[in-house]
């Protein structure tokens, strides 16, 4: 499968190693906690700050990021690598919750 250059270059730090991140989702699906970690640790600052801007209000953006979280943990037997960047899949996550915490 190859990324059209342009939407790669736009992705910047949400192309983080995709088969590594895939394998944290696929050990996530399994229930291991390990995976998790790994997937916080590699994405959470990143959404954090694309939330904050998002939210203006930084303990709203900490929420949403736990919600994101739970989300993903509870979602991740759905991810298919085959169909989309692990990163992006994430983010889509957190945005949907971004704008549901906006329209409260």
């Amino acid at each position: 499968m190859t990324i059209d250059p342009i939407f790669e270059a736009r992705l910047g730090p949400w192309r983080l190693e995709a088969a590594q991140l895939s394998a944290h989702l696929a050990g996530c699906a399994r229930g291991e906690s390990k995976a998790m970690e790994g997937l916080y640790g590699a994405l959470a600052a990143a959404i954090h700050g694309r939330l904050v801007r998002m939210l203006r209000n930084v303990t709203l953006a900490e929420d949403v990021l736990q919600e994101t979280f739970v989300a993903v943990w509870r979602n991740a037997h759905r991810f298919d690598p085959l169909i989309g960047i692990p990163a992006a899949w994430i983010w889509v996550i957190a945005r949907n919750r971004a704008v549901t915490a906006l329209q409260r």
